[in-house]
This record gives C-alpha cells, structure tokens and sequence, in this order.
C-alpha cells in the first residue's frame, strides 16, 4: 500500500495536472462557447472504423485501459441470462484491441452473491444507482449478497501492474459487511482506490433506517481513517428516510484546501407508487465541516473526477469544477438533449487533447450514439444507432468504444476528436 503522505501528494499533482491541461487546452485552441463547431461526418463513420463483434456470450460491465471486465452468458429455456457468481477479466494487451496476437488468456473470479445490475428484486418498486461491479488501475470492487438478506462490499488487487492472475483472483477480501439487516447496497463506485457505496432501507423493511453513504481509500494502510477496513470506513446519513427518496452512485476525492468531499445523486419518485408523474434528480454535496449542502435541483449527477464534475442538466451533458455554482459554471458537453451518458473509464485526454464523453441522442428521428467533448462542442457520430451499455476508453492511445447491444459486444476505435 501506498503512504498516506505520498498519495497526498499524488493526487495534489493529478488534480493540478487536469486543471491545467484542461485549461491550456481551451486556450491555445481559441474555442467559442457560444458558437461550437461540429464534426458530424456527412459520411456514415468516416471517423470510427467498422465494428467488430468481440463476443456473442460475454456480458460486458467495465473496462478500464486493456483490461474488460465481464461475465459470461447462459442460455435457459432460449433466454441468455448472465451467470450468476463469475465475474472474468480479459486482459487484451497494451494494443488495445481485441482479438489480436498479445491477448492473454481470460482469469475467472468466483463472486458468490455478486450483483451485476440486472436482477430483479420481489417487492421492490424503485431502484436508484449503478451496482455493477467496478474496475480501475489496479482494484476491482463489487457489492454482494447472501439471498438479499445481507450484504457486502468485496475486493481484488490485481497489484501495480494491472494484470489479474490465478493467485490475485483467488484472493477476494471484504472491505464492509453491512450492519443493518434492514438496508441494502444499491450502488458502487470506484476512483483511483477510493471506494464509495450507498444504502437504502429495503422495500419490504419494517424498520425504516436513514440512507447512508460509505467510503474509503483502498491506498490506505490499516488502522488510518478512511482505510477499507471495517473499523475504518467513514459512514454518514445522507439524509432522513423518504420512502419516495434514494440516495445513490456517490463519489469521493481530497481537496488540498477543504479536505474529503462527497457528491453523490438523490431522487425522487413519483408518488404514490404506480402513479404516472416525473423522476426528479438533485445533486449534494458533504465533507466534515459543513455537513451535507445542496448542489442543485432538477440535476442528476453522472460521474466525478476529483473535482471534475460530470452532471445531466435539462437533459444536455455538462461537466463544472466543485466547489462552484452549477447555473453559473456549467461547462458544456454534448449539442441538445442526450441519454445514458457515460464518462470516459480512464479520465484521461484523447489524442487530440480533449476530454471525451459518450451519450445516446436522437438525430432526424433516430437515435445514435456519440463522443462528445468537455467544452469545446466536437461532437462525433460513431457507427452505433442503440445502446443498452457502451463504454469508452479514451487516452494518448486511442479513443476505443466497446457497445453492447443484443446480447452481443461490439467493438470500434473512433478519430478525429
């Protein structure tokens, strides 16, 4: 594990190196805010090469540089459903692409009780947060359960290279078994080592428990607050119960001026249950100073980097710097309205200096699936017209997306922005 004093003071010199990369970019590039220039192709993917079908078996749930992390697909009575209690990562070599000379072979991990996002739960109306398993540099972090009576979180170290082996996958420890019968684990996140899940009272609860936020830092050693240990782990409520309330997918990094904060979503259903009305987002924020303040209303919160924040305002895609006022901030990402939008996995510039998003938007009465950068309105149309889960590695190596559609995994490498 990394010293504390050191991690400090690599995330001081990752957080200044986003800003001012980012910020140099927008500036030697001369870029209008208020008149983006596209770059649709007016031919079908000029810039996105043809896709290739990676597997028709294979249940795709992160991928992080040239690793893929997934589990397999199982047929019952003509229906593929994923396996459950397998988690598998392939490592595709520091190409990038898939099925080529320098893959290595795929390494299985037995997950018992894990939850990959697609199980339905009796008795359960609403469901708020991203639960599936999450990979990284060098962790991979789940959320699992024994018959949905309790749950945990639990964890792998694939160590400083990156490359899970049989001895690693065999090696899972739990990070926090959830104390409270009454409650279950509805989201997962993972940054850099720094864990953060969230937990609601079950449907079918007669105690009603306030929602809770956890989090720690697996590059801590034991005994140090905010380790990943159980004694060490640092909860708080994120609010009072609402049986039309959740709180979910938070997230947490170190400020060097006002210390450990959280940004995690909450929402709000319609009520009663079954009643036809809208889904409202808002977006807080909490450190142990001044407790839980609120960002903003009508907001839902899609991913933060440090203190880079990635959010859905008016349904268009934004990204502005915590702490700030969103109306007053908000960086633009995306032309009009777009859905399922998803960061890129690494946080990191494409080969031409931008910062990259992929969301799903209509376009003459159909739907396509675009990269859209942080700032500067590039917008380029990729080969894909749905999307049930894509995914996009974006560095100096490339910009890779990875598709999955119709129980089958595509993949496609995009230029030009």
């Amino acid at each position: 594990m990394v010293k504390k004093g050191k991690t400090k003071k690599l995330f001081y010199l990752s957080a200044i190196g986003l800003i001012i990369l980012l910020t140099g970019f927008l500036l030697v590039s001369g870029l209008n805010f208020n008149n983006p220039k596209k770059i649709i192709s007016q031919e079908p993917y000029r810039e996105c090469l043809n896709p290739e079908v990676i597997s028709q078996d294979k249940y795709l749930l992160g991928i992080y540089d040239s690793n893929l992390l997934y589990t397999n697909l199982i047929n019952i009575n003509g229906t593929l459903y994923p396996e459950p209690d397998k988690l598998f990562i392939w490592n595709i070599g520091p190409d990038h692409k898939p099925n080529t000379a320098d893959d290595l072979n795929p390494v299985e991990i037995n997950a018992t009780g894990i939850l990959i996002g697609t199980e339905g739960v009796s008795g359960e109306v609403y469901h708020y947060g991203e639960i599936s398993p999450k990979i990284d540099n060098r962790y991979i972090v789940w959320a699992s359960t024994n018959g949905r009576i309790t749950y945990s979180i639990e964890y792998i170290d694939m160590g400083t290279d990156g490359i899970l082996n049989n001895l690693e996958a065999s090696n899972i420890r739990t990070i926090y078994p959830l104390p409270y019968l009454e409650m279950k684990i509805n989201s997962v996140s993972l940054k850099e080592g720094k864990v953060s899940f969230t937990y609601n009272t079950k449907a079918t609860s007669i105690n009603s428990l306030s929602p809770k936020i956890s989090f720690c830092d697996l590059n801590l050693n034991y005994g140090q607050s905010g380790a990943c240990f159980q004694n060490s782990v640092i909860t708080f409520d994120s609010g009072a119960y609402d049986s039309f309330k959740m709180t979910g997918n938070a997230y947490f990094y170190n400020d060097p001026y006002l210390g450990t904060q959280v940004l995690f979503g909450e929402i709000t259903f319609p009520s009663p249950a079954g009643t036809s009305g809208s889904t409202t987002y808002s977006i807080f924020s909490w450190n142990q100073n001044s407790g839980i303040n609120l960002i903003a209303n009508e907001t839902e919160l899609i991913d933060v980097y440090q203190s880079l924040v990635i959010l859905s305002y008016q349904d268009a895609a934004y990204g502005y710097f915590h702490p700030g006022i969103v109306s007053a901030n908000l960086i633009p990402i995306s032309t009009g309205a777009v859905r399922n939008t998803q960061v890129n996995a690494r946080n990191r510039f494409s080969p031409l200096g931008n910062y990259l998003t992929v969301y799903s938007k209509d376009n003459l009465n159909m739907s396509r699936v675009y990269l859209g950068s942080l700032g500067n309105g590039l917008e380029l149309r990729t080969p894909f017209a749905i999307s049930e889960k894509t995914f996009l590695d974006s560095s100096s190596s490339g910009n890779h997306l990875y598709n999955y559609q119709n129980d089958t995994i595509y993949y496609t490498q995009c230029f030009g922005i």
